[in-house]
């Protein structure tokens, strides 16, 4: 005899089950529990610095905080005085660059992966190329970024959708390619064209596979802005942190790989709920 599982066992496997406050105490659970390590890294680390148990030349948190207070909100203090209220000017600068970027390395690596997923010949022809040339580092691009464009924020921009581009493309090629037979042969039967077939199945199907390409592809356009900033711009989180190094400011440096975490971390998480929802649509 087969018996139907409850609704309380139904909810309770999906992961809604619960009376409310649970349900709640689940939700604010969650993030609470992703800062407990960043929280602990921090305490030790200012533990380690007051008992001067790591080099001088490491600042303290605490030392770092306040650099970074100053370098958001802090007015200039002397006219050598350059990391003053001038954080939002550098991330601006940074995060126009990065948006251009990814918005190009998405625009074409989507439908060239489609393309090139649904096609056994494109995909013979391209794939060793894409495969070979996505594992060219980031700085190895710089020499022939300038040869094209020369000294200019196009280099930049350029240098970060090429980065970026590699794990797009390949992961929606992969989502093309798990798509089921059945999907495409009912789309033909029912008269669907090549172009539909794209548009109307593969598209759709893959885009859990697209979706993890692109919150790779922001991840690795925060890299490639370090990158890029050093050639041709003299603005930006990337100059700003090679500025640092040369001025020997350590807490202002550290403040800028800060910056770019969390800039990378908040990038990532609009990605994958812009993915979770059009996915469930």
């Amino acid at each position: 005899m087969t018996v139907a599982p409850s609704a309380a066992g139904t909810r309770a496997k999906d992961g809604a089950g619960g009376p409310p406050e649970e349900r709640g105490a689940r939700s604010w659970g969650r993030p609470a529990l992703s800062w407990v390590l960043p929280i602990t890294g921090v305490i030790l680390w200012q533990i380690l610095a007051d008992l001067e148990l790591i080099t001088a030349t490491v600042p303290a948190p605490s030392v770092v905080a306040e650099a970074l207070g100053h370098w958001v909100a802090g007015t200039p203090k002397s006219g050598a005085d350059l990391y003053a209220g001038t954080w939002w000017e550098q991330v601006a600068a940074s995060g126009r660059r990065v948006t251009a970027g990814f918005l190009l390395a998405a625009a074409i690596g989507i439908p060239a992966g489609v393309l090139i997923g649904a096609s056994r010949v494109a995909l013979s022809l391209l794939d060793p190329v894409i495969n070979a040339a996505r594992t060219v580092p980031a700085p190895a691009w710089v020499p022939f970024s300038l040869a094209f464009f020369g000294l200019s924020p196009i280099t930049a921009i350029w240098l970060i959708s090429l980065v970026a581009f590699f794990p797009i493309v390949v992961n929606t090629i992969s989502g093309v390619q798990q798509v089921p037979g059945v999907y495409t042969n009912a789309a033909r039967m029912l008269g669907a064209s090549k172009l539909t077939v794209w548009v109307r199945v593969f598209l759709p199907a893959s885009l859990p596979f697209i979706f993890v390409g692109l919150r790779l592809g922001v991840g690795m356009a925060w890299i490639a802005v370090v990158v890029s900033e050093l050639v041709g711009v003299k603005s930006g989180l990337g100059y700003s942190l090679y500025q640092t190094y040369q001025f020997g400011r350590m807490d202002v440096m550290i403040a800028t790989m800060f910056t770019l975490g969390l800039l990378g971390l908040v990038s990532d998480r609009l990605v994958g709920r812009l993915g979770r929802k059009l996915i469930r649509a």
